[in-house]
């Protein structure tokens, strides 16, 4: 089957994310988490699901009647694919033994070593998925392998600052500032450049948007 056949298309599905976060601002800080209006998951989740479908619209339409602009990557995506994106995760069709629930991703396989060709996507999402694997550097230019130029990987990640959280699932937590030197040493080679980081502004997880040059 082909990977553009089973990307989900329907972009009207996605407003729903109005009802939780009418007028969403990422960039709002809350600091009384007992305050209904923080909606700080839903405002990750949001943020993850807004760039999917800007990505998805970013590329142009070519090719034959049938195609569709901007196909994705979600690594990790656990119960929920992201929209126009292909969906891994190691515990596909199965129940993971942590946090439970049944897994059905369109591909099992492990977010570090990926069964995909060179360049074969438009962009990348993450959404707390880079803290289960255990080497970084080298996940990330995993990532990097299967994007095209220009692509953008988009990641919201635990910040260990506010730590520990006690997910035995967490392999490899950084602080803000350490997950920066990852990524400026992917830009001393050359192979990224930092769009965004760490403008959330709220506790516990932080924002990244890089792309491939």
């Amino acid at each position: 089957m082909s990977l553009i056949n089973i990307v989900d298309t329907d972009v009207s599905k996605w407003n729903y994310l109005k009802q939780y976060v009418p007028n969403c601002d990422y960039n709002k800080v809350i600091t009384d988490y007992r305050d209904p209006n923080n909606v700080v998951g839903y405002q990750q989740r949001a943020f993850i699901i807004y760039w999917a479908i800007r990505e998805h619209k970013r590329v142009s339409i070519i090719g034959e009647i049938g195609k569709i602009d901007g196909i994705g990557f979600e690594p990790g995506c656990g119960q929920a694919v992201s929209p126009f994106c292909i969906g891994t995760d190691f515990y596909a069709g199965s129940s993971h033994p942590q946090y439970g629930g049944g897994y059905y991703p369109h591909v099992r396989c492990m977010g570090e070593t990926l069964p995909f060709k060179n360049e074969t996507f438009d962009f990348i999402v993450s959404h707390h998925s880079l803290e289960h694997m255990k080497n970084t550097y080298s996940t990330l230019n995993e990532w990097l392998r299967v994007i095209k130029y220009e692509g953008k990987i988009v990641i919201v990640m635990p910040d260990k600052k506010y730590g520990p959280f006690g997910d035995h699932g967490h392999v490899s937590e950084y602080t803000s500032e350490e997950f920066k030197n990852i990524l400026d040493r992917l830009v001393q080679e050359n192979k990224i450049r930092i769009i965004e980081h760490d403008t959330f502004n709220n506790h516990f997880s932080y924002n990244t948007i890089i792309e491939k040059i």
